[in-house]
């Protein structure tokens, strides 16, 4: 399987990130990037679901794969590559017919059809191979630091203690005063390498301000 060969290389780019001077947020990003490839293998290698069951979900596995080849050139004449992956799709589609299986599609059209029933989403594939409340984090994490968003990219960052009115100023500097996010305190039990940076103490004001700073682990 290909997708294993894939995620083996990920695991090795992770290794020579995490013991570098630098990409600190960048493990993160390939971390997901591991989740995400990881629910293909185990999803389809699940151990007594059977030949038929198996063979179902890796069909669905390559008509998603074939769908999405087929977007790779939108807005273009119809070429080689798009006539190829749709014709694949249609001989998958009526083999699956002559054994029985129950083809289905969606009214989107960007969709692949597929058999018997959809593909589970990566989030759900995510809290079956961890703990469901991990998994979920961790995923959920992962995706806001790859897509840059704030209160991904928060964990990485120190917050200093300076004067801020809750209830005026811009929206960053309110962000800022108010108590430490949950996500901070799951993050913390669940990667213990992330270490408070001052304290997270309460203020005077009784604001609690100071994020979590990166250490590597030794």
């Amino acid at each position: 399987m290909t997708s294993v060969f894939v995620l083996l290389d990920h695991m090795e780019s992770l290794g020579t990130l995490i013991t570098s001077p630098g990409g600190i947020t960048a493990t993160h990003t390939i971390a997901r990037a591991m989740l995400d490839i990881a629910t293909g293998p185990w999803f389809l290698l699940e151990p007594g679901i059977g030949g038929r069951e198996r063979v179902r979900r890796h069909m669905n596995l390559r008509l998603q794969s074939l769908k999405e080849q087929t977007h790779l050139e939108t807005g273009t004449e119809r070429t080689a590559i798009k006539s190829h992956a749709e014709g694949r799709i249609q001989r998958i589609v009526q083999a699956a017919r002559t054994h029985g299986f129950d083809v289905r599609r969606e009214r989107d059209r960007y969709q692949p059809p597929f058999l018997d029933t959809k593909l589970p989403t990566t989030t759900t594939l995510a809290t079956q191979m961890f703990d469901p409340a991990l998994g979920q984090l961790f995923w959920r994490l992962g995706s806001a630091v790859a897509h840059g968003q704030q209160h991904g990219i928060s964990m990485f960052i120190e917050q200093i203690d300076q004067p801020v009115d809750p209830l005026h100023g811009d929206a960053q500097s309110r962000w800022e005063s108010t108590p430490r996010a949950p996500h901070c305190d799951a993050a913390e039990r669940h990667w213990p390498w992330f270490a408070p940076s001052s304290g997270c103490s309460p203020s005077s004001d009784g604001i609690r301000r100071g994020c979590r700073t990166p250490r590597r682990m030794s």
